[in-house]
C-alpha cells in the first residue's frame, strides 16, 4: 500500500502565525482603538476660584506672662484653651510700654546678631591678609573692627547694643515685679519672638519692613513663660504687587484658604496707612481665631470670586468665526459648535463659565448656547467636522 506524501500544515508553524497576527493587532490596533476612544470626553463639573497666592504674616494681640506656676508640666490649662479674665496670677503688667520695651529687645537683638557676624568675617578677613602680608588691609580690618565692638565707637557698635540689651532687660524685670491677673483669651506655650507685633503694627508697616519681618527667624519657646491671645482679631498682612487687581475689592469682604488648613475663612481687605500707595494690604479676621492663632507666617490664597465652571482640555477649544467654543456630538450624533467663556486657561486644562440652567450664557444682550456638562467633546476638533455626522 501506498504512503501518503502530501504536506500537511505543522501545528507549531499555525501557533507563530497566530503570534504575529496578535502582535500586529496589540502593537498596531489596539493604540489606535484607544486613541478613538479617548477623542471624545465629558467636561468635569467643578467650582472656579479667581484667586491669588501670596505670603503673609498673622499679627495678632498677644500678651506675654512670666509665673511660677508654669512648670515642665505646664499650667493645668491645654494649649489653645478659651480662659475668662483673672484666673492665672502672673507677674507682668500688661501694658503699651511693656511691649514697646520688647520691641525695642527684639530689634536690638537682630542688630546685635548682624554685627557679630560681621566681626566673624572681618576675622576671617584678617586672617588672609596676615597670611598673604597685606598689611594696609590689615590696618583697615582693625579699625573696622574697632568701630564695631569697642564701647566708645558710637552707639552701633556690639559694646553699646549689649549695654542697651542689658538696661532693656532690667526694666522689663522692674515691671514684671507687679502682679498682674491674665485677661480673657485663648492660652498658649509657644512662644516665637514675634509678640511684641501686635496688630497695631500693620498700619505703619513699609513692604521693607515686611520683608525684615518675613525673613525674621522664629525663636524657641521660652521656659516659664505662656501668653494670652485675643481670640476677636487679627491681621494677615502681606505684599500687594498689582495693587489694580486688589483696589476693586477693598473694604470687602474675600475668602481665604491657608496652607494646612482644609477650609475657607473670610475677613475683610484693607490698605493700610503707609503712604506706599498700596504696598502692603491686609485681611482682618474676627472669627475662627482659635483654629488660626498658631500660624505666624504662610501660603495664603485670596479668593476674590468664585462661580460654577466646567474643567475641558485645553486642546479641545478652537476658534469659530472669530469665537472661542468647542465641538461636541449631540444627540443626533451631529458635531455641533458651542460657543464658551473662558474663565482660565493653561497648557493642559481650562476652565469655562457653565451658564445658567438653559445653558445660555449671555455677551451683552446676545443669549448664546454653551456647552452642558452632559455633553461630549471632541478632544481634538475639526473645523471640517462641524455639522457632519461624527465619525471615528
Amino acid at each position: 500500500m501506498k504512503k501518503d506524501t502530501s504536506s500537511s500544515i505543522s501545528p507549531i508553524f499555525l501557533i507563530i502565525i497566530a503570534f504575529i497576527y496578535a502582535l500586529f493587532l496589540f502593537i498596531y490596533v489596539r493604540p489606535m482603538l484607544q486613541a478613538h476612544s479617548k477623542e471624545l470626553v465629558l467636561p468635569e463639573d467643578t467650582v472656579y476660584y479667581d484667586s491669588i497666592e501670596v505670603n503673609t504674616i498673622f499679627l495678632k494681640n498677644e500678651i506675654l506672662f512670666g509665673s511660677e506656676q508654669v512648670t515642665e508640666h505646664k499650667l493645668a490649662y491645654d494649649e489653645g484653651s478659651r480662659l475668662p479674665f483673672g484666673v492665672i496670677r502672673a507677674g507682668k503688667t500688661p501694658s503699651k510700654d511693656y511691649q514697646e520695651l520688647q520691641r525695642d529687645l527684639s530689634k536690638t537683638l537682630d542688630r546685635i546678631s548682624i554685627l557679630q557676624q560681621e566681626i566673624s568675617d572681618i576675622e576671617v578677613l584678617l586672617r588672609e591678609s596676615i597670611l598673604q602680608k597685606k598689611y594696609m588691609d590689615v590696618e583697615s580690618l582693625v579699625k573696622n573692627f574697632d568701630y564695631l565692638y569697642v564701647d566708645h565707637s558710637g552707639e552701633d557698635s556690639i559694646a553699646a547694643l549689649k549695654n542697651k540689651e542689658k538696661t532693656i532687660r532690667e526694666q522689663l524685670f522692674r515691671m514684671n515685679e507687679s502682679i498682674g491677673w491674665n485677661p480673657p483669651g485663648l492660652i498658649s506655650y509657644v512662644t516665637d519672638g514675634f509678640e511684641a507685633y501686635s496688630t497695631s503694627a500693620f498700619q505703619d508697616m513699609s513692604s521693607l519692613e515686611f520683608d525684615s519681618l518675613w525673613e525674621k527667624e522664629s525663636s524657641h519657646s521660652i521656659q516659664g513663660y505662656f501668653k494670652i491671645v485675643d481670640n476677636f482679631y487679627g491681621v494677615f498682612v502681606f505684599k500687594v504687587s498689582d495693587v489694580k487687581q486688589f483696589e476693586p475689592y477693598m473694604n470687602q469682604i474675600v475668602n481665604i484658604r491657608l496652607e494646612g488648613k482644609d477650609k475657607f475663612y473670610k475677613g475683610r481687605l484693607s490698605w493700610n496707612n503707609n503712604g506706599e500707595d498700596g504696598k502692603v494690604a491686609g485681611i482682618h479676621v474676627n472669627s475662627y481665631i482659635e483654629d488660626l492663632y498658631p500660624i505666624r507666617k504662610a501660603t495664603m490664597e485670596i479668593i476674590f470670586r468664585e462661580q460654577p465652571a466646567l474643567k475641558i482640555p485645553t486642546t479641545s477649544i478652537i476658534q469659530y468665526n472669530g469665537i472661542s467654543g468647542v465641538c461636541v456630538k449631540d444627540i443626533n450624533g451631529i458635531v455641533q459648535f458651542r460657543p464658551v467663556e473662558i474663565l482660565k486657561s493653561d497648557k493642559d486644562v481650562s476652565y469655562v463659565a457653565k451658564g445658567n440652567s438653559s445653558h445660555m450664557i449671555e455677551n451683552g444682550e446676545t443669549k448664546t448656547r454653551t456647552l452642558a456638562f452632559y455633553e461630549e467633546i471632541l478632544k481634538f476638533p475639526q473645523l471640517d467636522k462641524i455639522g457632519k455626522i461624527y465619525r471615528r
